[in-house]
């Protein structure tokens, strides 16, 4: 564990990949187990390594959190490209119907439920 006083290498890491997601951890310990490693991957860590350090070990962990962290930043470009292309934004109309449309939609849009519209297609003058 990472030893400073008033802290603790959890506490740390909680903190870490809470302020800063994009940040790829590796925990480095003295005092290694089954259970502290598998702790440390579900609080975020790519990597779990004990001391004394293999070089090897280390260089393969290494190359892992950079392809993870390529992999990352590939994801967040994949999905701002997809709300560039299909976010409300790029929906065409601007009739006041529409716009009750894009309200609603905005409305249900952080619901993990599935929602149905339904209406009349192509655009009528009344």
């Amino acid at each position: 564990m990472w030893r400073c006083p008033g802290w603790a290498g959890w506490r740390f890491l909680k903190r870490i990949t809470k302020e800063h997601p994009a940040t790829v951890v590796l925990m480095l310990t003295g005092y290694g187990s089954i259970e502290s490693a598998v702790q440390a991957v579900r609080l975020g860590a790519v990597d779990y390594l004990t001391k004394p350090v293999v070089d090897a070990e280390l260089r393969f962990a290494l190359e892992r959190a950079r392809r993870q962290h390529a992999l990352a930043a590939e994801n967040e470009s994949l999905k701002s490209q997809l709300v560039d292309r299909f976010g409300l934004d790029s929906i065409v109309g601007s009739d006041h119907r529409m716009h009750k449309v894009y309200e609603l939609i905005q409305a249900v849009a952080p619901s993990k439920t599935t929602v149905l519209m339904t209406g009349e297609s192509g655009w009528a003058s009344r």
